[in-house]
């Protein structure tokens, strides 16, 4: 073979350690570099106008390939300086030829550009491609953040709007506008005592029940206040008190804000009345009533008509007075006989609870015969009038209590409440404006950002073609020196900057180590459905073809051999013998499967409604890296003992959430989604998650469709049995405390094993939570067969859901997740429901060939005694 045709394979960022190595350069070259690099800082000073030495000069560090070209323009420049034996006079040229003949002795250039090469490529590349890189990182994060300040931004508006609405307010001038809504007050409390009047009714079966109670039948007074309300409707609290009307009342004014809102942020509430005048004239101090039958006083004239019928009060007669300050105020708008009726509506509204509780009750016989003597209207009421009567004080109740009311009612009456109520609507507004600004700042530190940015592309790009320039260069130097033969060094470097479209430091390529306990359900389905498409192919499954298909695979990792075989027993599969060694799966889990397909086929054609349950484990560091775990389960059936297929306990540390989600072909069921946030250790135990998901499952059973098929995998908390059976692992005195409960007679001398005989032969049938709760509300489970996820269409839509909530996870905390995966359930639509139905159908339909194909293709395999087939790989 001809040498110029052999390449030299030399590696980048070895580059220099060959040249020494194989001694075209010094080892101590850079002692003779810093006189080079003096002469060059000394020849540069004195340089011709030439435009192709200023651009040579321009923005770069002067190598040996620059002073080469230096000198070919200087023989343009400095040729009129050249004598008759070839010569340069020029000072220029003799200092440029020197620094080339420095460069070229011992080939201290190869050594100084060879260094360049590599601190290019490895560090002023990568770190200027980090830096844009961090550049649109912080763009991004600026981004989020104008997302969160406007989702933050909208709610305190929402917020305001919505208290405003409630209040009756345009938002505009708040304080000037709540004290203008208390000139409704006396219009509101007039409806408020119409609806009060309806509970007369209930005020009579109250007063007639205490009555009869007492036994003496005289009048109880119960309610006073309420019973005044109704008959007399909302009177003047002097009124209440008296008994008679008041001459005059004088109330506090409503006071208007003065000024702008900030220069005056307080209500007078006219404390300060200042002096009553009674228009009372008194002498001496005293007052004459006339009580004397004598002669004396009598020129007090009281101007009273004793032939007429009625009374005539003068301007300032003495049956009645002046209602001032709280005696001014109407029942309703007075605080503390506000609060009175409150509570004989209270009162009202328990006594009706109590009488239906006791109507309803078991001993509704002997209260009847208690009631016997009772009067009419208390014999006459039935759990329906009762009912209606509690009805109408609960409105009255309500009416009373309403937020508007309570808001307007405290506004008049308390001095603070006022300044607190507008505080707290301004400081919505506030943080609205205050988004606004964050927004603003942040759009200008992206439009910064950006443009920094697009400053350093360029950077990067010249440099990149200085550095292509670079590899042409030292390539033909040591080519030539080789005599033409090929040197492959920097042309991978070329070479890697266009398909990774940049220089990028060599790295070494390893590819991580499966652990099989990392192996999440996806991976274990695909494994799966490709050992099946050997079978529909007729090609012989063995462990060779298996791996070298798994290569070509892009979904399923790269597995070691013995890690491959171990999950290949974990998931049912074993070596059968033929004419070489192949895979077939255990009887158990193809009899599961058959018996779900049949009955799913069975489902369908009665139109019965299929529900499916989807769970995961998630927390933050799942979520970021996406390993959302699956689950270990133990199966219904001893032959199938310890088959994996639902979700596993979480193992990390920290909080974690549980995520339960039920759907049908129609998409996610409305609230059914239930998130569970563990804070430690025992929130993650088996018996508290599974209590969790049954009353979780109780919940959703009344939403889902009578007589609907719910298809769930056999997780452990689903798997929770009526009954426990004791195992292996029981204490002997438990087990023997179980036999005596069911009457099995046993020897007192039987050690554990022989009792554990006695169990399993006089176990009941295994009877689940899960299936009871469903078959008492006329619904059905179905479960799904091991390893088969693929047949639930929501492993699909969960799939599309985690990468959408990836996509956006930043702050690795609980709260985003549960934000995040709401957001994400929220995206789905029917058309992906569609998508993923139908693929479950063609998976269904796959199945069912392949079982009848894997029957008649192959030989069946014959099962040693201890249930495992031979393992031997020989011909693999």
């Amino acid at each position: 073979m001809d040498e110029q045709n052999i390449p030299i394979d030399i590696n980048t960022s070895k580059l220099l350690d060959w040249l020494i190595s194989r001694r075209h350069v010094n080892k101590n070259w850079q002692n003779s570099v810093l006189k080079i690099r003096e002469k060059i800082n000394n020849a540069i000073q004195d340089m011709p106008a030439h435009e192709g030495i200023v651009k040579l000069l321009s923005g770069q560090h002067i190598n040996y390939f620059h002073c080469l070209k230096i000198v070919e323009i200087l023989k343009e420049t400095e040729a009129d300086t050249k004598n008759l034996f070839g010569r340069y006079g020029s000072q220029r040229m003799k200092d440029w030829q020197d620094i080339i003949s420095s460069y070229q002795k011992d080939n201290v250039y190869l050594a100084e550009v060879a260094q360049m090469l590599i601190r290019n490529v490895n560090y002023e590349i990568p770190s200027l491609r980090k830096q844009v890189a961090k550049l649109e990182q912080s763009q991004l994060e600026c981004e989020k953040k104008i997302k969160d300040y406007s989702k933050v931004s909208d709610m305190a508006l929402k917020e305001f709007n919505s208290s405003c609405e409630q209040l009756g307010i345009s938002g505009t001038n708040i304080k000037t506008e709540l004290i203008e809504l208390l000139k409704e007050l006396p219009t509101i409390y007039d409806v408020t005592t119409e609806k009060i009047k309806i509970v007369k009714l209930a005020i009579e079966l109250y007063t007639e029940f205490n009555k009869f109670l007492s036994g003496s039948g005289a009048d109880v007074e119960v309610l006073p206040i309420l019973k005044y309300l109704v008959r007399n409707g909302n009177t003047t609290t002097y009124e209440y008190v008296y008994g008679e009307k008041p001459i005059k009342i004088e109330e506090s004014p409503i006071l208007a804000v003065e000024g702008p809102e900030h220069e005056s942020d307080s209500i007078d509430f006219g404390d300060n009345v200042g002096e009553i005048d009674f228009e009372i004239s008194t002498d001496d101090n005293a007052i004459d009533f006339g009580e004397t039958a004598g002669g004396e006083n009598q020129d007090i004239d009281w101007e009273v008509n004793l032939e007429e019928s009625g009374i005539v009060v003068e301007k300032s007669g003495l049956d009645g007075g002046v209602a001032t300050g709280d005696e001014a105020l109407s029942l309703l708008d007075n605080p503390k006989t506000h609060e009175q009726i409150i509570n004989n509506l209270v009162e009202l509204s328990a006594f009706l609870k109590m009488r239906l509780h006791e109507m309803s009750s078991d001993s509704d016989l002997l209260a009847m015969s208690q009631m016997q003597d009772a009067p009419t209207i208390l014999q006459m009421q039935t759990i329906e009038s009762i009912t209606t009567l509690n009805d109408c004080v609960n409105v009255a109740l309500d009416q009373l209590t309403n937020k508007r009311i309570q808001h307007l009612h405290n506004i008049k009456h308390s001095p603070k409440y006022l300044d607190i109520l507008t505080a707290s609507l301004k400081q919505k507004l506030s943080v609205v404006e205050k988004m606004k600004a964050s927004k603003a700042t942040l759009e200008r530190k992206i439009k910064d950002l950006r443009e920094e940015a697009r400053n350093v592309e360029p950077v990067i790009k010249l440099l990149i073609e200085k550095t292509k320039q670079l590899q042409k260069d030292i390539q033909d130097d040591i080519s030539a020196k080789y005599k033409g033969v090929g040197v492959a060094s920097v042309y991978n470097i070329l070479r890697e900057y266009k398909s990774t479209n940049g220089l990028q430091p060599t790295k070494a390529y390893r590819r991580q180590r499966v652990i099989l306990d990392n192996i999440d359900e996806e991976t274990k389905c695909a494994v799966r459905c490709l050992i099946h498409s050997f079978f529909v192919k007729n090609e012989v499954p063995t462990i060779k073809n298996i791996l070298a298909a798994i290569k070509e695979n892009d979904v399923i990792p790269n597995f070691r051999k013995t890690t491959f075989k171990c999950l290949l027993r974990k998931i049912g599969f074993r070596y059968g013998k033929r004419r070489n060694s192949y895979l077939k799966e255990r009887k158990e889990i193809i009899f599961w499967r058959r018996h779900y397909l049949r009955e799913v086929k069975r489902i369908r054609e009665q139109n019965k409604k299929i529900y499916y349950v989807h769970q995961r484990w998630v927390n933050a560091e799942h979520v970021l890296n996406e390993t959302w775990m699956g689950a270990t389960i133990g199966t219904p059936s001893e032959a199938v003992n310890g088959y994996s297929t639902g979700l596993k306990l979480p193992s990390g540390k920290g909080k974690q959430l549980l995520i339960i989600h039920i759907a049908s072909e129609e998409g996610f069921l409305e609230n059914g989604l239930f998130v569970f946030e563990s804070k430690n250790k025992a929130d993650t135990n088996e018996d508290t998650i599974a209590q969790i998901f049954e009353d979780w499952f109780k919940t959703v059973l009344s939403h889902l469709e009578e007589g609907c098929v719910i298809v769930m995998d056999n997780a452990p908390y689903q798997n929770r049995k009526v009954e426990k059976i004791p195992k292996s692992s029981t204490k002997k005195a438990d087990v023997q405390a179980w036999l005596r409960s069911r009457n099995i007679v046993y020897e007192e001398d039987m050690v554990k094993a022989e009792l554990l005989v006695l169990v399993k032969n006089n176990k009941p049938e295994d009877r689940y939570v899960v299936e009871g709760l469903a078959e008492a509300t006329g619904r059905s489970v179905l479960r799904l067969p091991p390893y088969h996820c693929e047949l639930n269409p929501t492993e699909l839509i969960w799939q599309q859901i985690k990468e959408e909530a990836a996509t956006y996870y930043s702050t690795f905390e609980l709260p985003e997740v549960k934000v995040l995966l709401q957001q994400a359930i929220d995206n789905i639509t029917l058309q992906d429901w569609d998508k993923a139905i139908d693929h479950v159908l063609k998976v269904e339909q796959r199945m069912w060939s392949v079982d009848v194909l894997m029957e008649t293709r192959y030989e069946p395999i014959n099962i040693d005694s201890d249930g495992t087939s031979s393992d031997s790989d020989s011909d693999e």
